[in-house]
């Protein structure tokens, strides 16, 4: 099976239909529901599982799973995932939307060292230019660092500022990845 392409057809799908993606849940949901039903009854999609059901150990960045899709749970090197990141009707840049996205990445990089075959990370937003331009240098600023989304890279170590409230955090990813851009709507974009 050539899942890029499934995405790619859900992509065309969204467009065609005017899919109406207006959040992270409306993502899952729609993406699963299509999934269902393009890759047909051999095909077993799980959404938001424990990381426990994989039994891969405790010391991942995130607990749960987005969508799981599989024919045989037991057969790791065969197991796809997807985490969904969908940042969709903000005013203004969230950096720390960005850093849980890195956070995302660095879970499917640890995922994929687990054994897991394939894994995707789908970002949709409906405001790319807000996001190439990064966030305003004031004080509400919670990320040291923004992927540079104008180069469509990802790599490195991002970083959450501590407040009073809240410890720092930081994410090294172990390589570099590009993303591509998709119109998904007429006025969302995927990247």
């Amino acid at each position: 099976m050539n899942f890029p392409a499934t995405i790619e057809r859900f992509v065309e799908f969204a467009r065609s239909t005017d899919l109406d993606i207006y959040n992270e849940f409306a993502l899952q949901f729609e993406l699963s529901f299509y999934l269902k039903k393009a890759l047909g009854k051999d095909f077993k999609i799980l959404l938001e599982r424990n990381i426990s059901y994989l039994n891969l150990g405790t010391d991942l960045v995130k607990k749960e799973i987005d969508i799981i899709v599989f024919r045989n749970i037991a057969s790791l090197s065969d197991l796809i995932v997807v985490e969904l990141k969908a940042i969709i009707d903000q005013k203004k840049a969230r950096p720390i939307s960005i850093f849980n996205w890195t956070k995302d990445i660095k879970f499917l990089e640890q995922l994929k060292s687990s054994g897991v075959g394939y894994c995707y990370s789908l970002f949709v937003t409906d405001n790319e230019k807000l996001l190439s331009e990064g966030t305003t240098s004031n004080s509400s600023t919670t990320l040291r660092l923004l992927p540079d989304f104008r180069q469509r890279k990802i790599h490195g170590t991002y970083s959450t500022h501590a407040t009073q409230s809240k410890e720092s955090k930081t994410i090294s990813l172990g390589s570099e990845y590009t993303f591509k851009r998709k119109n998904l709507l007429m006025d969302r974009d995927i990247s």
